[in-house]
């Protein structure tokens, strides 16, 4: 995790899970949740909610460290290469709709 500062935003974007794998018993959708510095754009915190702690944290190495706004689709293909679940189509649309939740809050800031 990266330094964290009170002047960080949250995020989430949720994607709908497969209904024929187990985790589906529990969730209907999965949510990612993102803490970005404003300033430059970083994840400096993720958080998805997955079933399993293993699953839960590679997504979180996924996306740490990286720039929500020039960096999105490299953090897709690693989750493309990296993340072979049932649920990998879910997470990347929580994560695109993550990443449009964060554009629509900056473009927010800046019309203030």
């Amino acid at each position: 995790m990266l330094p964290s500062s009170n002047k960080n935003w949250y995020v989430v974007g949720h994607g709908k899970l497969p209904t024929d794998i187990p985790t589906a018993k529990f969730l209907d959708i999965v949510l990612i949740g993102l803490e970005i510095d404003p300033n430059t754009d970083l994840i400096v915190n993720a958080y998805c909610t997955l079933y399993t702690p293993l699953a839960r944290n590679m997504i979180r190495k996924m996306m740490i460290g990286y720039n929500i706004s020039s960096q999105a689709e490299e953090i897709i293909k690693q989750i493309e290469t990296r993340f072979h679940a049932a649920s990998q189509r879910a997470i990347i649309v929580a994560f695109k709709n993550a990443c449009i939740n964060y554009s629509k809050a900056k473009q927010k800031q800046l019309n203030k």
